[in-house]
């Protein structure tokens, strides 16, 4: 969440913190439902693509010692590269 730009990151506050509806995340920034919406879908996508990429999903066959496992080891080898 805090990867997102601002624009993005209040929408998804607002609806999902908030449980606003469109039309009150609309009035509070000043701008349209449409693009309420428009937003909310751009910061979802905007979320699961940095998910993807992070490699954060519990595979299928994997169990939770597995996942966990391959998070720290990514981890390390992240801090190893800086």
């Amino acid at each position: 969440l805090a990867a997102l730009p601002a624009q993005y990151r209040v929408v998804i506050i607002l609806r999902y913190w908030q449980d606003l509806s469109y039309q009150e995340i609309a009035e509070i920034t000043g701008s349209t439902e449409s693009a309420v919406k428009s937003r909310l879908h751009r910061a979802r996508q905007m979320m699961a693509l940095q998910l993807e990429q992070e490699d954060a999903f519990l595979k299928p066959d994997e169990n939770i010692q597995e996942f966990s496992e391959r998070a720290v080891n990514r981890k390390v080898a992240e801090h190893a590269m800086s």
